[in-house]
């Protein structure tokens, strides 16, 4: 009868620490307005201020980079190109402007001008679990 108690307690224990590894990372403060997100994520391209960049993107993002060969890229080597950029202040100056905008979703015009080109970001939000997210980010370029 104490095997079967400790075996069952083992099985339960065990239950818990696989499923405790399998949670998501949780942002350390939800981005509760897709304006505020926007502001993060110029924040992280444009001033290497990266610590949010993990979670300001959505697990299935993707950027799409267009110039002379278009490029795509998933969350985690567009975060692991960040974070390389840590503290490095892009020499440009930003500003964006909302172009569509409804309760759960956002897209955001997000200009990067720098002295012989200029980056335009179109940047899609969502709202999902009472937080924003970066859905997908298109980016070209012009002079």
């Amino acid at each position: 009868m104490q095997n079967l108690i400790k075996i069952i307690t083992a099985s339960v224990l065990m239950a818990f620490s696989f499923t405790s590894f399998a949670t998501e990372k949780e942002s350390p403060a939800k981005i509760t307005k897709a304006i505020n997100l926007v502001d993060a994520y110029i924040e992280t391209a444009t001033l290497g201020k990266t610590a949010q960049g993990e979670y300001i993107f959505a697990d299935h993002f993707q950027h799409r980079m267009n110039g002379s060969k278009t490029q795509n890229f998933n969350k985690k080597q567009v975060v692991k190109f960040l974070s390389a950029q840590e503290g490095y202040v892009q020499n440009c100056a930003s500003s964006y402007q909302i172009i569509e905008s409804d309760s759960n979703y956002t897209i955001a015009k997000v200009q990067m001008k720098y002295d012989n080109f200029t980056r335009t970001d179109y940047v899609t939000m969502t709202l999902a679990d009472d937080a924003w997210q970066i859905d997908q980010v298109v980016t070209s370029y012009s002079n």
